[in-house]
């Protein structure tokens, strides 16, 4: 799902404003402090986060890194 939005893919769509509104979910998601809220909750409420954990984790350390911001451990992050 994450990937398909990324890429603006409409696959699935069921008609043709679905289809705009779903590959602009790239930007608002990806580009946008309210987008990533909405995917953070999305994935919470699917209870994703366990199974993103080791991929994401080193990547949003990656990121604090870059801003000065000290490390997150694995299960440190409580959603």
């Amino acid at each position: 799902m994450i990937v398909q939005a990324a890429t603006g893919d409409r696959t699935g769509a069921t008609n043709e404003p679905a289809g705009k509104e779903w590959a602009k979910h790239s930007q608002k998601w990806f580009k946008s402090l309210s987008g990533g809220s909405e995917l953070c909750e999305k994935m919470i409420s699917l209870g994703l986060w366990h199974r993103f954990e080791p991929v994401l984790l080193p990547f949003l350390n990656a990121i604090r890194a870059e801003v000065d911001e000290v490390a997150l451990n694995p299960g440190e992050l409580k959603l």
